[in-house]
């Protein structure tokens, strides 16, 4: 049957449709896998980062914390809020157990500061002897009249060796404990007070007879980058000898900044 010039005009613009539209449907295909491969590639390495930024993480990093004494002797009244410690430990190596379980071991240092302010009594050491004691009151003030002790405090420097097992809850969430080996290398004593002329006067000893080798237990529990700890340090600061009366344990808490 023969058709007519309108009638094949028509057949031939619904075929050309026809070829658009699989063409466009072609092409929208195409572009859909494209994103979709590109977003799954994306997504696998985000996630790979994720990963290896948990699985590198190691529990060094800079800290900083207020420290207290618990049975501390008469008249050493700690300020908790000038009491404090700073520090930094650098990664040395890690153990992966498991997927949750982690070794760490680091290297680092700690300052810390045992600080009374506001107190009639002091810290105090004889030069005879080398033996360090809290003062009577107004030790030093009474030597030149009348006056207040501002502030005398006790320092110790240390090299610090932490041995820390980690437990892992989630790629972000984390818990670690273990022992602080501390190599104390240097302490200090240190009593500002004001004479009955308003003078500020600065009293220092080096030198101090500190316990070579102590060690301290610490906990941390911690988001991503950060964390909070808690230290406690039962060892003798000082060398019993030489301060018989200062036998009080040691504790701090503050926040670090993970690596």
């Amino acid at each position: 049957m023969y058709k007519t010039k309108q009638q094949k005009s028509v057949i031939l613009q619904e075929i050309f449709k026809c070829k658009i539209q699989t063409k466009m449907k072609t092409k929208f295909f195409v572009l859909a896998m494209l994103l979709t491969i590109s977003g799954n590639l994306m997504a696998q390495s985000i996630t790979a980062e994720r990963i290896r930024d948990w699985e590198e993480r190691s529990l060094g990093g800079f800290y900083l914390g207020q420290n207290a004494g618990l049975g501390t002797p008469n008249g050493m009244s700690l300020n908790l809020y000038k009491s404090r410690e700073i520090g930094f430990d650098l990664p040395v190596f890690d153990v992966n157990f498991s997927d949750k379980f982690v070794f760490h071991a680091n290297l680092g240092f700690n300052w810390k500061n045992f600080r009374m302010t506001k107190n009639e009594r002091s810290f105090v050491k004889d030069y005879t002897t080398g033996e360090v004691s809290i003062g009577q009151p107004n030790y030093y003030t009474s030597a030149l009249g009348t006056g207040q002790v501002d502030y005398s405090r006790m320092k110790i420097f240390s090299i610090t060796l932490p041995f820390l097992f980690e437990y892992r809850f989630t790629e972000s969430w984390f818990v670690a404990a273990g022992p602080v080996v501390n190599f104390n290398l240097h302490g200090s004593l240190l009593t500002k007070f004001t004479n009955d002329r308003g003078e500020h006067v600065v009293w220092r000893s080096n030198g101090l007879r500190q316990s070579v080798i102590t060690a301290d237990l610490k906990l941390l529990f911690g988001h991503e980058d950060v964390a909070i700890y808690g230290r406690w340090s039962p060892c003798r600061q000082l060398r019993k000898r030489y301060a018989p009366e200062l036998d009080f344990t040691g504790i701090s808490f503050g926040i670090q900044a993970v690596l």
